[in-house]
């Protein structure tokens, strides 16, 4: 019986993309290693206070706005960026921390999930690739699997990705970006196409008959939800939000104080939630995981720029230009247009992507 160690977990996490993304993940680790694998999830909010400790630095730099800062008496501490840095952190960490050393030794094999850790050169990020590198180093097989990463120190990357049995890029952007620093990846795609929703109709409290647009923000605040709202509504549909997670918590707080329709946070469970899709016209959105979930409803929708270019990226797997600059205004217009889909062959591109995410493993 093989015991497989998830490090960099999300299973526990409210938002329903990460749900998915893990729920498809354990099903594919089974079918892999088999139904009766021990699968011991590792939250990637897990915190060595021997790497971190160490990879604080007294150089503050306040116009960086992705720094994280501690306070330590007097003194302001932010994250290292360079690369001697993340090694000493490294080194204190393999040759001080016993649990995390324990549960990589008691492990057949070790999985990294990547998913949206790595992309501004955080902490956890950092931390993340170091336990990749301790795991490798002690002799097991390592797995990074839904990677996304951007504008991370390249020196960290190699050193931390070298002797890894696979490296999966879950959109095209990553796995490029990769494949540029002589890394052996593969081009694969997010694990939530693998998990196991509900095929039964999912009815919600929105009659069904009438045309409702389901709609997100994103990540960057340029767009205004309440205008978004009013530009569905002029087209003459009723627009519905949809929170994914609890960073959503303050955009419902001011989609409520405009009285537009929307859903709980948390009234949806991810098992419903493709079914639940099929039932609206089209999406709008700013979030990885609706995009993903509306290619599995094949259903149309229009993606919202990110703060990173994992959607981009999705949207050239589909062969999709998501047109980021143009108005919403007309892109809504061109897909209502009887003869206009802006993604074809649905059916197909998702079989396709499905065959992908298997390769995670």
């Amino acid at each position: 019986m093989n015991r497989i160690v998830v490090f960099g977990s999300t299973i526990n996490e409210v938002h329903i993309g990460c749900q998915a993304l893990t729920d498809g993940l354990d099903s594919l680790i089974k079918e892999k290693w088999g139904k009766d694998v021990i699968i011991q999830h590792v939250s990637h909010k897990l915190l060595s206070s021997y790497f971190y400790e160490n990879i604080l630095v007294d150089k503050p730099n306040n116009k960086n706005k992705f720094s994280a800062f501690f306070k330590k008496g007097e003194r302001s501490l932010l994250v290292s960026k360079s690369y001697s840095d993340w090694k000493k952190a490294y080194a204190k960490m393999y040759s001080n921390d016993i649990y995390l050393k324990l549960t990589i030794q008691h492990a057949d094999y070790v999985v990294v999930n990547v998913e949206g850790t790595i992309h501004h050169q955080a902490l956890l990020g950092h931390q993340m690739l170091a336990i990749g590198k301790m795991a490798t180093e002690l002799g097991k097989d390592v797995h990074w699997v839904n990677f996304s990463v951007e504008k991370e120190n390249k020196e960290i990357l190699c050193d931390a990705l070298k002797g890894a049995i696979s490296i999966s890029a879950r959109e095209k952007n990553s796995y490029s970006y990769l494949k540029s620093l002589g890394l052996n990846v593969k081009q694969s795609f997010d694990t939530a196409l693998l998990a196991n929703y509900n095929n039964a109709t999912v009815k919600s409290r929105f009659n069904e008959n009438e045309n409702y647009c389901l709609f997100t923000g994103s990540n960057i605040k340029k767009y205004d939800l309440v205008e978004i709202a009013k530009i569905i509504e002029t087209k003459g549909l009723i627009p519905v939000y949809l929170p994914m997670g609890l960073n959503d918590y303050s955009d419902l707080d001011k989609i409520k104080n405009n009285n537009i329709r929307y859903f709980k946070l948390g009234e949806i469970k991810f098992e419903d939630v493709v079914s639940l899709i099929k039932n609206f016209k089209f999406v709008i959105s700013g979030r990885h995981h609706l995009n993903i979930f509306c290619i599995l409803a094949e259903k149309q929708f229009i993606p919202l720029e990110s703060n990173t270019w994992k959607i981009d990226g999705v949207c050239k797997m589909l062969d999709y230009n998501p047109n980021f600059e143009t108005e919403l205004s007309e892109k809504i217009n061109d897909l209502l247009r009887n003869d206009q889909m802006l993604i074809k062959d649905f059916e197909v591109r998702k079989l396709h992507l499905k065959s992908l995410a298997k390769l995670n493993v």
